[in-house]
């Protein structure tokens, strides 16, 4: 997963737990806070969206953080708080912030919360990217900032553990440009040949030509894996199978195939961005009016620059421990 660029990795002190009262109730880094500023946007958030909000902001953790990715763990924190999500029986604003994770836990989470609170408007101020964008796809009311960032659906695969993630499509789509070739070979030799000698026969040159180009892309062809690359084309229909079953909530069968085709097949790297416009041209987002995309732009503000993680909802650690040790 990508690092969001010019922010420091969270895990350096920051100072937070002098300075704020204010936690995730299932996580807040290794600081255990966030920052008084998410906290007032946060509540600024559910005055403009009108509901509860609850957050999925986990960039720049190590990998070795159990929460560092939309995964098992986050699954079941969130399956053990189902008492929770249901007294917000009207819905949820779910901000996601994230470089994503794995697709079965987004759909399984985008599940979980559409039975538990009903309908989810979810908040993206800044980037979701990945299994975040697959999260997205399941709001039933989608706010996008104007500077905010999608990103592909392509499924990322490595070899071993010390082989850098890459996209599935690498090779899917290498065998594609091959065909792409033979067609263009087969066409352009047959042009050549009948340029050179002429003939009233169009298919006079044909099988010089079909084995002409079947041996000058032999060598290629036989360094095709079949079984590894069915292996990839069957994880890249996965994650396209569950943006479908997530799209069918909001979209017509036709439209629903469509965009989940297009945010697996046609970007040509993982990171790449799919900002507010290009989203709205095949997205249907919600229209913020001018106090929540105040809220947006404010929430992108505290999140691009700063070092925030929260996942959860919002807790006062005063207002507990008041609970906890109440006046005598």
């Amino acid at each position: 997963m990508e690092q969001r660029a010019g922010v420091a990795m969270s895990g350096q002190a920051s100072g937070k737990s002098a300075e704020s009262p204010y936690r995730g109730s299932i996580y807040s880094g290794p600081d255990d806070r966030i920052s008084n500023e998410l906290a007032e946007a946060i509540q600024e958030a559910e005055k403009a969206f009108d509901r509860p909000v609850w957050a999925l902001i986990n960039w720049n953790l190590p990998a070795s953080n159990p929460y560092s990715e939309i995964g098992g763990k986050l699954y079941e924190e969130l399956f053990s708080r189902r008492e929770e999500l249901r007294r917000s029986a009207n819905g949820i604003a779910l901000i996601v912030d994230s470089p994503g994770g794995l697709a079965e836990y987004a759909y399984r989470i985008a599940t979980l919360l559409r039975h538990c609170c009903g309908p989810v408007r979810v908040l993206v101020a800044d980037s979701a990217k990945s299994a975040g964008t697959l999260l997205a796809l399941s709001a039933s009311e989608l706010y996008i900032g104007q500077e905010a960032e999608l990103g592909p659906l392509d499924v990322q695969v490595s070899e071993d553990a010390y082989d850098p993630a890459h996209s599935a499509l690498n090779e899917v789509q290498a065998l594609e440009r091959l065909h792409e070739v033979a067609i263009y070979q087969t066409i352009l030799t047959n042009h050549e040949l009948r340029r050179m000698i002429p003939t009233k026969r169009p298919d006079a040159f044909l099988p010089f030509i079909l084995d002409f180009v079947s041996q000058f892309m032999r060598p290629l062809a036989e360094k095709i894996d079949t079984v590894h690359y069915t292996d990839l084309s069957r994880r890249l229909k996965v994650g396209e199978e569950y943006a479908l079953r997530l799209l069918r909530l909001n979209y017509q069968e036709d439209r629903a195939r469509e965009i989940a085709r297009r945010l697996v097949n046609d970007y040509p790297s993982h990171d790449f961005v799919i900002g507010y416009e290009e989203a709205s041209s095949f997205l249907d987002l919600a229209e913020a009016n001018k106090e929540q995309q105040e809220v947006l732009d404010k929430l992108r503000s505290i999140l691009r620059y700063g070092d925030d993680i929260m996942i959860g909802a919002l807790v006062d650690v005063r207002e507990r421990d008041a609970e906890a040790d109440p006046p005598r």
